[in-house]
């Protein structure tokens, strides 16, 4: 293809089975071959009316630690279920992707006069590295991590993630906190059925917390829950489950000892 043309690539067969194609030293020339042509060429930007619009999308996304506005002034009012302050381990989806779920999650807490703050030190979780197998990595992000979360477990936070993740969900803390008699549900408009996904690692865990709530109204005011799981071969299922699959029977007899 010659340079300024517009002539269709020429699409040449993958090597893949030889041996320098996993070369990792040859990979990182190849990339900066590549990226110093794209650098340097940019016709893109004239030609697609996309690239303007992704770089202002860019330039004005703005991650959720860095405006979050986390506020620990509240009184600190333990229940029997719940820890009555909480520490906000925002992920790396939140914080980077959609740091709206992150601000909702304050709101909610502001509503509710819980004292609430954001882990001061995050890491990755570290669940892409381990996808890769890469666990030296997983390593170094865990020991990042786990000494600032285990201070703040100590320190009596609950440690809430804004998405399902091996810790505090949001509902599952609400909902405890609802059955501890310190969720406020004064809402100014009422919410209708609320659904909820079971996350995994709640069927997964022998030490997972209590079981969501049953297919009933929290108050006449509130919201009505039905739960979900992906548990048969035809169901949408997500990014676990085929590792959530076995799990399926421990999940049904769970569910049959939490709705005694």
């Amino acid at each position: 293809m010659r340079e300024d043309s517009l002539e269709a690539p020429t699409r040449h067969p993958i090597d893949w089975q030889n041996p320098g194609f996993y070369d990792e030293a040859k990979l990182f020339d190849e990339l900066d071959r590549v990226y110093d042509i794209c650098h340097g060429c940019r016709r893109c930007v004239s030609l697609c009316g996309s690239f303007p619009t992704l770089f202002d999308l860019v330039d004005n996304s703005a991650r959720f630690r860095s405006t979050a506005t986390p506020d620990s002034s509240f009184a600190v009012r333990p229940g029997a279920k719940t820890p009555g302050k909480v520490a906000i381990f925002s992920t790396c989806y939140v914080n980077y992707n959609e740091p709206g779920i992150g601000h909702d999650l304050i709101r909610i807490l502001k509503h509710n006069e819980i004292a609430h703050i954001l882990v001061e030190k995050e890491n990755c979780c570290g669940m892409p590295k381990l996808e890769l197998g890469d666990l030296n990595a997983v390593r170094k992000l865990k020991d990042g991590n786990i000494p600032v979360l285990a201070w703040l477990a100590r320190e009596g936070y609950a440690i809430l993630t804004a998405v399902q993740e091996a810790m505090f969900d949001p509902f599952e803390y609400l909902v405890l906190r609802h059955k501890d008699g310190l969720l406020k549900t004064d809402l100014k408009q009422p919410l209708g059925k609320v659904s909820y996904h079971i996350p995994c690692h709640w069927f997964a865990s022998p030490t997972a917390c209590e079981p969501p709530p049953h297919e009933e109204p929290m108050t006449a005011t509130t919201a009505t829950v039905k739960r979900h799981h992906a548990r048969e071969p035809d169901d949408a299922r997500g990014l676990c489950a085929h590792a959530c699959w076995p799990t399926r029977r421990c999940a049904r007899s769970r569910w049959a000892t939490a709705s005694r």
